[in-house]
């Protein structure tokens, strides 16, 4: 097949020859890391030279164990490296206790660097933990949650005894019309009312006053369909100044929205 004249196919079967290239190169380099490491044989103590292997045993990975094995004891099996070196620490501290992961294989080995050198995977900024303090970090966990819902809890039940107005005055329901507002605004890009589609004197108004501050039932609407569904009895709760909303503050989570669409 003739070859077509094209810069993009160049670019490509360049980029192809490099990758060739590298490739050979690292089969080169695996090659090195094999005589290299059944080079530990020339170390002539045999405490160290045992040292050595078990070190690059759980630091080096990439190394085959089998290589290890038949540089420091002669045989290419890897229990026979293990076995000399009896007993050892890989020295690998817990972020939490200080104490050594107790690490039983060398993919667990190489997973514990992998985290180590990247950002911590526990919230509360640990990168490895022993299993102790996984348990410790986890109950805790819990028991701040625990705390969390009873506070809650307790909460939600005050917001339930106060007069409609005074909740209407509360961060909770200024956390909820806001959320609405999101909400409408994220999933429909507009923020009309829900019945009619009026961009005319709106107001986030409760359809009940069931769980107040927790999950507020509430609605979208102009002053045209609140007044009507308000006397048919489908609202709940006198509105005050606090269900109204502004057209500034519209156009500003609209115009968020849309920003975030573009993005």
């Amino acid at each position: 097949m003739e070859r077509p004249n094209s810069p993009q196919l160049d670019t490509l079967l360049a980029t192809v020859e490099e990758l060739r290239l590298q490739e050979a190169r690292l089969a080169e380099l695996k090659a090195l890391v094999a005589t290299q490491a059944q080079a530990l044989s020339q170390i002539a103590n045999k405490a160290s030279r045992i040292e050595a292997a078990i070190y690059a045993y759980w630091y080096a990975p990439e190394v085959h164990a089998s290589d290890l094995a038949l540089g420091a004891t002669g045989r290419a099996h890897p229990g026979r490296l293990l076995k000399a070196a009896g007993p050892v620490s890989v020295g690998v501290p817990c972020d939490r206790c200080g104490e050594d992961l107790p690490i039983r294989s060398r993919n667990e080995m190489k997973e514990t660097q992998e985290r180590l050198r990247s950002s911590p995977r526990w919230a509360e900024g640990y990168r490895v933990l022993c299993l102790g303090c996984e348990e410790a970090v986890l109950d805790a966990r819990r028991l701040a949650s625990d705390r969390q819902d009873k506070a809650r809890a307790a909460r939600c039940q005050v917001l339930a005894a106060l007069p409609y107005a005074d909740y209407l005055r509360t961060p909770e329901w200024r956390d909820a019309m806001a959320q609405h507002l999101w909400f409408r605004a994220h999933e429909f890009q507009n923020l009309g009312c829900e019945a009619c589609g009026s961009e005319e004197e709106r107001g986030v108004y409760h359809k009940s006053l069931d769980d107040l501050g927790h999950a507020d039932d509430v609605v979208l609407l102009c002053a045209t369909c609140r007044g009507a569904l308000a006397g048919a009895g489908k609202l709940a709760g006198e509105p005050g100044p606090q269900n109204r909303l502004k057209d500034a503050d519209a156009e500003r989570i609209l115009a968020e929205r849309f920003a975030d669409l573009q993005a």
